[in-house]
């Protein structure tokens, strides 16, 4: 009997599909041996494109469109020198104002393809004239971040990070992104006068492009991070104060109460276009925009009936997962006055179903898909999508790719080319196996250290990747324990570590550093004694104080489960009649949350000793990038503000944040005479319709924001200002001029900081990477 099962159990490993791939590399790993050669055989043909199946695929887009995708793919590993590669080529796209390049928009533009200010779409209806795309500008930080988190390499950052700020600040400026969300003035968005601007290519998205605008949310939040690293405090409070900014706008711009779903853009006019854009919302809420209540509505309209098909083997169908490989595109039919022929064959567009941009599909939404449910703990019906994926390629005999010059235009299914993007013209598809690596083993860089917050599905007794992490090759398995039952084994034998984590409803967190240590948790434990019991919650700690000092609004960004526990670290649950007795309700969410406002956050002796050394550092970074000497008129390096610190004997207050703290350092630094010091500002440029120029400046001197205006005229029929102002009002300044100039008036960034130039910036970085 045994050896009939071990006979059949080979038969099935060994001849389990059709596609013929090899294995070229092998990064990931699991319980199932099924699982691991159809993922890492996925990887070898759509990743690094190692397995060719008889074609010439490129692994890279090489284009700025690509950069982000192109850096989700190779940043966390060194195969073929990837990395380097796709670091060299970001310096290679064209942005204008930058070595000389020149172009018909303003400096800032980042070229929508390598060699072209403009897409190579100059032919079909569109004559000769080529459109301008959009999406490439925030993808660009985006990449940027994603290769520095993995490499730590400081030099790069410091080469690159300039090209970030100007492309971002052509987003703020040129495309008013100042004010919440990016708005594309090239394009209305109304439909008998756009154009596509965004890699969908034949949509013909515009004004307020809700693509463009959920990819800029993540460059404002990578951007942010990236200015901490060099200790430029002013850069990154205004750079997250924009992301912030930005998070609450695109729900009151974009989301649609009726239909459950986040529209495709707003015109001009205000008007929502919508057909059912799958990608948009899908990576929305993969990148952290909306919440639980939003996300739920979304995967219950994937779950219902769509459009039915109109074209090929899925004709008729209304199930939107149809292709299997990856869910629709839209589930509408793309409406005709949105749809931009350019490319359409001679005979005409094709029927719903028939383009991967309208009811066709491409594989790289698979990675979004399972981000965004796993970001809600889904996750058996995250693994079951990816799976499903895994297997269809499997099943067919050349693992879904096409070779069109060949002939190889249909899969095994009889869906052709233009109806799954696959491979070439889809060097992006590979990211659907990262979603194996960021969101199932929860493996990702983030400025302070690897982060892992692994999710192992239920089928699974383990799973594992290799990564290169900051130049080390680590080996990164979760498995599951057998006593606990609810908990995980996280090792990683290169570094010889072994750490046992309790889950209670993702409750794994945990953030390493490329030494042999284990940095501190991010979970927090909220604990209070009432009616003579012990009722504790687990919160993610930087959320705790966020919470309190009511930056964060969202409960479900606090708490890692809304469960009432006796005691966490064990994870037992509180019993209901000791909550009815102590809070007269069994409710767990409004015991939540008079927890986590009269609880008592709990730490060790070496977290709180961590916790103010790390606040210390921060303080100093903050007021390092707030201030200036005003003698020399440049900015103070991060260790002469700490040494400042402790000279006026400087008390950190572990229940403050390191903002508000470092304004007490500011006043006290100037009371006290050690430095001289002042805070920096940045310089800006208002334009304001001439018959309301009196009023608004009135206002703004109440506002004490203008302390030095440089220039003022009149041009026209409107008054120019430039002038310098304090960070901190930046946002409030805004608000007055659209709402004194009803919307006409005009603010423009000019430089982030009012200093001198200098070497300053570059001798700080030098001196902070000696120091690692």
């Amino acid at each position: 009997m045994l050896s009939i099962i071990l006979l059949t159990i080979f038969f099935h490993e060994n001849f389990a599909g059709k596609c013929p791939s090899h294995e070229y590399s092998t990064p990931f790993n699991s319980s199932s041996s099924i699982l691991t050669k159809q993922l890492n055989s996925f990887w070898s043909i759509y990743g690094n494109c190692e397995e060719k199946l008889d074609t010439t695929d490129n692994c890279f887009g090489d284009n700025p469109a690509w950069a982000e995708w192109d850096s989700l793919k190779f940043s966390w590993n060194d195969r073929n020198s990837y990395r380097d590669h796709g670091k060299t080529t970001l310096f290679r796209f064209p942005i204008i104002g930058i070595n000389g390049t020149e172009g018909e928009m303003s400096d800032g533009f980042l070229w929508s393809w390598i060699d072209s200010e403009r897409w190579p779409d100059a032919r079909g209806s569109h004559g000769h004239v080529a459109s301008y795309h959009f999406d490439q500008l925030p993808r660009f930080t985006a990449a940027i971040y994603q290769y520095y988190v993995w490499t730590g390499d400081r030099i790069f950052l410091q080469s690159i990070l300039p090209r970030a700020e100007l492309v971002v600040n052509f987003l703020i400026s040129n495309m008013n992104g100042s004010a919440g969300i990016p708005i594309n003035t090239i394009n209305d968005g109304i439909s008998e006068n756009s154009r596509p601007s965004t890699y969908m290519d034949q949509v013909k998205s515009g004004w307020k492009d809700a693509w463009i605008a959920l990819t800029f949310y993540t460059a404002l939040n990578n951007i942010a991070a990236l200015e901490s690293v060099v200790g430029n405090e002013t850069n990154r409070e205004f750079y997250q104060s924009l992301a912030d900014k930005l998070n609450s706008a695109f729900d009151d711009i974009f989301w649609n109460e009726t239909t459950g779903r986040y529209a495709g853009w707003v015109d001009r006019n205000g008007n929502q276009h919508d057909s059912g854009y799958v990608y948009i919302n899908l990576e929305a809420i993969a990148r952290g925009l909306g919440n639980r209540s939003k996300a739920d509505r979304i995967f219950d309209w994937l779950s219902r009936p769509a459009d039915p098909i109109l074209i090929g083997p899925h004709n008729g169908s209304t199930d939107v997962y149809h292709n299997i490989v990856a869910p629709r595109t839209t589930t509408e039919n793309v409406r005709q006055s949105d749809w931009d022929g350019w490319s359409d064959p001679d005979e005409g567009r094709r029927p719903y179903g028939g383009l991967v941009e309208s009811g066709g599909t491409m594989m790289w939404l698979t990675y979004y898909d399972v981000m965004a449910r796993l970001r809600f703990n889904y996750t058996d019906e995250a693994f079951n999508i990816l799976n499903n994926m895994l297997e269809r390629v499997d099943n067919d005999s050349n693992c879904l790719t096409f070779n069109y010059e060949k002939g190889r235009i249909r899969d095994d299914f009889g869906e052709d080319f233009v109806q799954i993007g696959s491979n070439f013209p889809f060097p992006e598809s590979g990211i659907a196996a990262i979603s194996f690596l960021h969101g199932f083993v929860g493996v990702t860089a983030q400025i302070d250290g690897l982060k892992i917050c692994p999710q192992l599905p239920s089928s699974l007794d383990f799973i594992q990747a290799q990564v290169n992490y900051i130049g080390v090759t680590l080996t990164i398995r979760v498995s599951k324990q057998m006593q606990p039952s609810s908990s995980y084994c996280i090792t990683i034998p290169e570094r010889q570590l072994s750490i046992d984590i309790f889950l209670d409803n993702y409750m794994a967190t945990k953030i390493f550093t490329p030494t042999n240590q284990i940095r501190l948790t991010n979970i927090a434990t909220v604990r209070l004694k009432k009616g003579g019991k012990r009722f504790e919650i687990a919160c993610y700690r930087n959320k705790v104080v966020s919470w309190r000092n009511k930056e964060e609004k969202d409960l479900d960004e606090v708490l890692q489960t809304h469960t009432v526990f006796s005691n966490v670290s064990k994870g037992q649950a509180a019993k209901k009649e000791d909550l009815i007795n102590s809070f007269n309700t069994d409710d767990q969410t409004k015991i939540c949350l008079e927890i986590l406002e009269k609880g008592e956050l709990q730490v060790s002796d070496k977290e709180r000793t961590q916790h103010l050394e790390n606040t210390f550092k921060e303080i100093a970074s903050v007021v390092s990038g707030k201030c200036i000497n005003p003698e020399t008129k440049r900015p103070y390096t991060i260790s002469i503000i700490e040494q400042a610190m402790r000279d006026i004997h400087f008390s950190i207050n572990p229940n403050r944040n390191a903002k508000q703290q470092a304004l007490d350092v500011i006043r006290q630094l100037k009371h006290s005479n050690n430095i001289p010091i002042q805070q920096a500002q940045m310089r800006v440029q208002l334009t304001i319709p001439a018959k309301d120029a009196k009023k608004f400046k009135e206002k703004m001197n109440k506002l004490s924001a203008a302390s030095n205006i440089e220039n003022e005229e009149f041009l026209g029929s409107s008054m120019q200002l430039i002038c310098s102002i304090d960070p901190g009002v930046f946002r409030e300044l805004d608000d007055l001029l659209r709402s004194e100039t009803r919307g006409q008036g005009q603010l423009e960034l000019l430089s982030l900081m009012d200093v001198a130039e200098g070497d300053e910036a570059l001798n700080d970085l030098n001196e902070e990477k000696t120091d690692d």
